[in-house]
């Protein structure tokens, strides 16, 4: 990202950085809105990326903005199931 580079243009507000990079678009909405907006089925949206907003940020998908919902899917450092998530919960 840009606006980590040394000698990079400040700039006076939030909602200014946030223009000069098009985040507007992904604030002025609902992170259900724009997952919706996308295509993305509100009832995966609910039941997954839901937890994840509810986790990292402490709000739910239809009150936090879309930028927040983006970045707490973000999956830096995550780990994975060997052989998938599908036998997470069934006994050996």
């Amino acid at each position: 990202m840009d606006s980590y580079t040394p000698g990079l243009a400040r700039w006076s507000s939030v909602a200014e950085l946030s223009d000069k990079l098009d985040f507007d678009d992904y604030t002025a909405q609902t992170g259900l809105t724009l997952y919706t907006s996308k295509g993305i089925n509100p009832l995966f949206t609910k039941e997954l990326i839901d937890v994840a907003t509810r986790v990292n940020y402490a709000q739910d998908i239809d009150k936090i903005h879309g930028l927040e919902a983006l970045v707490s899917m973000a999956a830096n450092g995550a780990f994975a199931v060997e052989g998938g998530v599908s036998g997470t919960f069934c006994r050996s």
